[in-house]
């Protein structure tokens, strides 16, 4: 939370970038939603490969993500 007392945005006035990653849309949607109320910039993938490429391209701030993807997990 900055001084004025907005929670997603940083000392330097940008909003706060959080990447979310889930297989399942509703899930994404939810997160979305909360998350996008509280003033933070939401970029949400179905898919661990999308967000990985994503991720290197422009590193988000935070990494949400569920361990147990289709397609990678940490098993």
């Amino acid at each position: 939370m900055d001084q004025n007392g907005v929670r997603g945005v940083s000392r330097d006035g940008n909003k706060r970038d959080i990447m979310v990653v889930d297989d399942q849309p509703m899930n994404l949607k939810l997160i979305e939603k909360l998350l996008g109320q509280q003033g933070y910039l939401v970029r949400s993938f179905p898919r661990g490969r999308l967000a990985l490429a994503a991720a290197a391209q422009d590193p988000p701030d935070l990494i949400l993500l569920d361990v147990t993807m289709p397609e990678m997990n940490v098993r």
